[in-house]
């Protein structure tokens, strides 16, 4: 199978998931719309797979909000390769020219991603109506979380016809570094050198993310835990806001802003925290939170992150609370932090089966199944799938 994806920006966190959907296809292309976009400090590595980014020009919207994208040259770039399939993430002019070159050539055009309606994107009716008419005219599709399928339903899809496929972290990896960390002695000196109890979140620094309700969320949770450290990893256009307000609110001494950190880093800190939160307002997936979870910590997640309702039972693998509701997020962050060691142990054992190994492995398999059998004509099912992802939990854009 020739399969191209047609996509934003080449984030480091799906480079391994391109792999290994690259090693089980007979070729494959990322059509990239940008190198990079100026509100994510991101810089992909060398890759092994074959890559283009398509001319065009890009408008800025306000701070922390993605670009529109205006492609051209897709539809060449697609006659070169000659895909047998297209995965499309999104509903971009080079998105709907992909999909125009699969209905003109026969081929197969199959919308992919993590889109919900909960997005602010859903509140634009041409917005609304493009994506009705792309979904209404395809006939598979692939979703990152449950929410996502229900987004592709609502706009037209036979649930029958939508895989969901988490967009996987790779666990294997974050486990392995954060129980190097703990055997090295890194999350020991991290915890000396923040104290304890110890709270972490990571995302970029723009209001979606949260960011206010949760130091306020733990002005409430210092009053009971007077030692406890906030440390919060990302970088984005608000830190100053944050730090003003985090002064206004006395907690100041008590909030650490760690930067943009690699994912080694990430994973020591994920494993020294006692607890990971994730506060986010909205938040198409939120890969974060499988991260903290495959590196044994315990987590409350927001109800706007849609990776939520696939990974987290609320009480029985992490905790759930509306970050809006700035005492229930307070109370569940509280709960988290006073859990005994045994009611500890339970949690993450829970977390450790919606966070397994092969998460990588798994989806790409999964993905590359169910795009093979529209070509060879079987019917594949769609129902035992999605029953496998969410056991495992169905998975970023949180940095």
């Amino acid at each position: 199978m020739r399969l191209a994806v047609v996509t934003n920006i080449l984030a480091p966190y799906r480079i391994p998931l391109f792999s290994a959907l690259a090693s089980r296809c007979d070729d494959f292309l990322v059509l990239l719309l940008a190198d990079r976009h100026v509100n994510r400090d991101w810089f992909a590595p060398p890759v092994g797979f074959a890559t283009r980014t398509l001319p065009g020009i890009r408008i800025s919207n306000a701070a922390g909000v993605d670009p529109v994208h205006l492609n051209v040259g897709a539809w060449a770039a697609l006659s070169t390769f000659r895909p047998d399939v297209v995965l499309g993430g999104g509903f971009t002019p080079a998105h709907l020219a992909a999909m125009l070159y699969c209905r003109y050539h026969g081929k197969e055009y199959v919308p992919w991603g993590e889109l919900t309606l909960a997005h602010q994107s859903e509140e634009l009716a041409l917005r609304r109506w493009l994506r009705r008419w792309m979904i209404g005219s395809s006939r598979r599709f692939i979703a990152s979380s449950t929410a996502t399928r229900a987004a592709f339903v609502h706009h037209g899809a036979d649930p029958g016809n939508v895989l969901v496929s988490p967009m996987p972290v790779g666990n294997a990896v974050f486990r392995a570094l954060a129980a190097s960390a703990r055997a090295s002695g890194d999350c020991a000196r991290i915890r000396l050198r923040h104290g304890t109890p110890l709270i972490v979140s990571a995302g970029r620094l723009v209001d979606s993310k949260g960011w206010i309700h949760l130091l306020r969320a733990f002005q409430i949770v210092s009053r009971e835990f007077p030692s406890a450290e906030l440390v919060i990893a990302g970088e984005g256009p608000r830190r100053e806001h944050y730090l003003v307000l985090a002064d206004s609110l006395r907690i100041r001494s008590r909030v650490r802003f760690a930067g943009q950190l690699t994912a080694n880093q990430l994973a020591s800190l994920y494993a020294a925290a006692d607890v990971f939160t994730l506060a986010t307002l909205a938040d198409p997936y939120g890969a974060v939170l499988p991260e903290a979870m495959a590196c044994d910590t315990v987590v409350v997640s927001s109800v706007h992150a849609a990776a939520t309702a696939d990974m987290v039972v609320d009480g029985e693998s992490g905790f759930i609370a509306d970050p809006l509701d700035e005492q229930a997020f307070a109370d569940a962050l509280t709960r988290a932090l006073s859990l005994s060691p045994e009611r500890r142990a339970t949690l993450l054992a829970q977390a450790r089966l919606r966070t397994p190994d092969d998460d990588m492995e798994y989806s790409a398999s999964a993905i590359v199944d169910f795009l093979s059998a529209r070509i060879t004509g079987h019917r594949h099912s769609t129902s035992a799938l999605v029953g496998s992802a969410a056991t495992m939990g169905c998975h970023r854009d949180a940095t």
